[in-house]
């Protein structure tokens, strides 16, 4: 499943998002989770408590012959990416690497398709009808969308729902309010002035811890956190289930294991 995260906003909380998400679902599903960025990786690796730094040495032209071979198997690819926290999240900078444009661009769309992961989180940046963005968007098999409960958020959410020229995208996009605080506005009023069904609405609340945690680097260190349910996170915990649930289960199929499965 190969997920495009969007956002309209320069602090949105999509960094510490796909940050929670990728550890949650790789822990609590015990599946393997690639992120990629459309611009320089720095600011996801930035937050997070990063593993293998030594890999730094490792060449980008390595990677880039391995991928166009048959030399190794799938999941040794795995070796050539910054592994997050204690997880098998695994976070490629290829485009903050010392390239040629084109060449970056066109081993960033190899990695997508071959690397192995049964997530892949591809942070979007820069603009949403940028070329190569818009390229990688539709290679996804679906989007989501981060935002906040501002006026200008939520006016931008709509613009973007409406633009004719992003149809096709809107219609696999979720929608994460990050940074939600209930004591500034209830569920059904966000849904109100969003235009749309307030169940249709993802939550990612407002946590102190989440917001110190980033800060000092260390975010990827309060997954079990979130998972065993601490009192200080115990909020995220049914949050982020219900966003992997969106993002894989149907009606007629459930893919993601419940909270009371999560430790046995």
């Amino acid at each position: 499943m190969k997920i495009a995260v969007i956002s309209q906003e320069q602090t949105s909380g999509k960094s510490s998002l796909m940050c929670l998400l990728g550890g949650i679902f790789s822990r609590s599903q015990s599946k393997n989770v690639a992120i990629l960025s459309t611009g320089s990786a720095q600011e996801n690796m930035n937050i997070v408590d990063m593993r293998d730094t030594s890999k730094e040495l490792r060449s980008i032209h390595v990677f880039r012959a391995l991928l166009a071979s048959d030399a190794i198997s799938g999941t040794e690819l795995f070796d050539y990416g910054f592994r997050q926290g204690e997880e098998n999240v695994f976070i490629y900078d290829i485009m903050g690497t010392v390239m040629d444009e084109d060449d970056k661009k066109a081993l960033f769309m190899e990695a997508l398709t071959k690397l192995p992961a049964d997530l892949t989180l591809v942070e979007i940046k820069g603009e949403i009808k940028e070329p190569f963005n818009y390229k990688v968007i539709n290679a996804c098999d679906a989007v989501l969308y981060v935002f906040n409960h501002s006026k200008t958020s939520i006016e931008n959410v709509r613009k973007y729902i409406d633009d004719p020229k992003l149809t096709s995208i809107a219609v696999r996009t979720g929608y994460v309010c990050a940074k939600y605080d209930r004591n500034v506005i209830g569920e059904k009023k966000l849904g109100t002035l969003m235009k749309m069904n307030a169940r249709n609405i993802l939550l990612f609340p407002y946590n102190s811890v989440v917001a110190k945690k980033a800060l000092d680097g260390d975010l990827s260190s309060i997954v079990y956190n979130v998972m065993k349910g601490d009192n200080e996170v115990l909020v995220l915990r049914s949050k982020f289930l219900e966003i992997m649930q969106y993002l894989f289960d149907t009606d007629r199929f459930k893919y993601v294991r419940g909270i009371d499965e999560w430790f046995k």
